[in-house]
């Protein structure tokens, strides 16, 4: 829906951006991953490990900006930075599952109760008169 909402919203000459915000969208939905993660981790007492991590990540988007914005411009920042932000969601995820002592696909893989949930939580945010709408 980006092309038509962007053309529509802030016009023509906005449509350029498009491209990029779709290189940005897989590391704007590792990032939520990754928040909910660190909140976990910043309450068990690891919160200088977690700025190492986030420094690397830093430095891996980093040296990906100096490689691919000078080939691709803002879609090559836009990938960078959704590289970076997936590979940090990555070893957030399989830590947390480690330090839960469950396996790995919990953490990252959805499953139709995750979609029902989500499907639940938006029709009653958008239909919250409506009685059928509801959250478990």
């Amino acid at each position: 829906v980006a092309l038509p909402l962007v053309g529509q919203v802030y016009g023509p000459a906005f449509l350029p951006a498009v491209p990029a915000l779709w290189a940005l969208l897989p590391g704007i939905v590792a990032m939520a991953a990754q928040r909910s993660c660190g909140i976990f981790l910043v309450k068990r007492d690891h919160p200088w490990r977690i700025s190492g991590l986030l420094g690397l990540a830093v430095s891996i988007n980093i040296l990906l900006n100096v490689v691919l914005i000078p080939r691709w411009g803002p879609v090559g920042a836009a990938s960078a930075s959704s590289v970076s932000y997936v590979l940090s969601a990555a070893v957030f995820v399989i830590w947390v599952t480690k330090a839960a002592g469950r396996p790995f696909h919990e953490g990252w893989c959805l499953k139709a109760a995750d979609a029902r949930w989500v499907l639940d939580l938006l029709a009653t945010q958008f239909f919250w008169g409506r009685k059928d709408a509801k959250v478990a």
